[in-house]
């Protein structure tokens, strides 16, 4: 493969990446705005772990946390990214609801929180770093070319 076929390829390989990268952007930044939206509406209450087991996929552990709104008792779970947990029994950990449905309450943690938002910036900044150094990359052979550091093409 001769360099302009070599570049031509690395150039649409770059634009293809940037495209990905624009989506999962454009994605977390969704996702940011839809779940600040959620957590400004809500209140924050306080949990009390009731059980620590292992997620139903068998991949990492979960967390069932009891929490009260107006003398009634609700449970949530939680999937906890960390292994061993932080978590033990009887821990108290903050709960978030909207007044009007206290049963929706999400455990009040980094990851369950913002996880996927965070997953998907951090993921969509490295394809389009990597878009960046392809096209970097392309530049610099079509400089090298035109500047006659080519003497082997035809």
């Amino acid at each position: 493969m001769n360099s302009f076929a070599a570049t031509a390829s690395l150039r649409y390989a770059s634009s293809v990446l940037a495209a990905a990268a624009a989506v999962l952007l454009a994605l977390s930044a969704y996702l940011a705005a839809e779940r600040w939206t959620w957590v400004s509406a809500t209140v924050r209450t306080p949990g009390e772990v009731v059980s620590v087991q292992r997620a139903i996929n068998g991949k990492g552990l979960q967390i069932i946390v009891s929490y009260t709104v107006a003398e009634q008792n609700y449970l949530v779970e939680a999937d906890v990214a960390q292994f061993p947990t932080t978590y033990g029994l009887g821990d108290e950990v903050d709960v978030l609801y909207h007044r009007e449905r206290p049963q929706t309450g999400e455990v009040a943690n980094i990851f369950n929180l913002w996880g996927m938002t965070i997953i998907l910036g951090i993921v969509g900044v490295s394809l389009l770093g990597v878009a960046v150094v392809a096209r970097w990359i392309v530049r610099a052979v079509q400089v090298h070319h035109l500047a006659g550091g080519n003497q082997n093409s035809p």
